[in-house]
């Protein structure tokens, strides 16, 4: 069963050797981590190692070490024989389900990945999706550390990571707005959570529908920010059935029945989604009190 923390984001009850523990599921990551409190309490075995993990905005934070894990399982899954990060999680949080770690991309390499929001359920299982058909099964290509998908916006095809780590809707590099027609008109700035540190988003509604294979959204909204990728995230990927095949670089938005998404504007709601935010009007950037977590760690050697 797939729990799901208040912002959207997926979250199981995981097993090792050692004991129970709730993790994440994070495309945006790619490392599994452990957090040290949970470590310690299982009793877990630490090797101080050189290795800093960077955010979604580029700041660093040193891992306490790393520990091998002899099983994980995640429902019927078993993993095995997998080296973990041990290092704080930072600004992630949830009160009912307390994650103690992150199961990112390197956990689910060779097998496909389902996380389904409507059904609230996770399946891992071995096999393969169908070639890509532009509808419901799409491309999915390796972007560094991440996974992206394409994404089309009026006639113009852009790549986006899908990042179930990040809770808002998507994230527009601050460089590329003049590409996304309504990206230049704030309607509101909110500050959202990386792993390490805080980020300032202006908050828009873009001019042209947004495209997810077959499925359209109407007048989306998007958050225009410094970090560096176009970044899809739960309150979309949360109106699907996602399936990820890593092995064959393949990605399926299912829908019940097999129908079509057609989201419509988020117009007559623009006024409640913002207050529920609360966010602070543009202009002025005074304060952002709303907060988002997004998790895109990768690690680096440090000298």
């Amino acid at each position: 069963e797939m729990k799901r923390t208040p912002t959207d984001v997926p979250i199981v009850l995981a097993e090792t050797e050692f004991g129970k523990l709730w993790m994440l599921i994070d495309t945006g990551s790619p490392d599994v981590i452990i957090t040290p409190n949970t470590a310690a309490r299982m009793h877990m075995p630490i090797t101080p190692a050189p290795i800093s993990l960077v955010d979604a905005d580029g700041h660093r934070h040193r891992i306490d070490g790393i520990t091998p894990v002899t099983q994980l399982s995640l429902g019927a899954a078993n993993f095995s024989h997998f080296i973990a990060f041990v290092s704080e999680i930072g600004n992630v949080q949830d009160h009912d389900h307390p994650p103690s770690g992150i199961a990112g991309l390197p956990l689910f390499g060779d097998v496909l990945l389902t996380l389904d929001y409507l059904d609230d359920r996770i399946i891992i299982q071995p096999g393969s999706l169908p070639p890509p058909d532009g509808i419901n099964v799409l491309p999915l290509y390796r972007n560094g550390n991440h996974l992206s998908v394409p994404l089309r916006i009026g006639d113009r095809e852009i790549d986006a990571v899908v990042d179930t780590g990040y809770s808002g809707t998507i994230i527009i590099p601050d460089s590329m707005k003049e590409d996304f027609p309504g990206a230049e008109k704030p309607v509101a700035q909110s500050l959202v959570r990386a792993f390490y540190s805080f980020n300032a988003m202006k908050i828009a509604m873009l001019d042209e529908d947004l495209h997810i294979g077959q499925h359209i959204v109407h007048e989306p909204i998007v958050a225009v920010s410094k970090t560096p990728t176009v970044t899809l995230g739960a309150q979309y990927l949360k109106q699907f059935a996602i399936t990820i095949d890593q092995t064959h670089h393949r990605i399926r938005f299912a829908r019940p029945g097999g129908k079509a998404l057609r989201m419509p504007s988020f117009r007559p709601e623009i006024e409640r989604e913002l207050a529920a935010m609360k966010p602070t009007p543009v202009p002025p950037p005074t304060k952002a009190p709303t907060v988002q977590p997004s998790t895109q760690p990768s690690a680096q050697i440090d000298p």
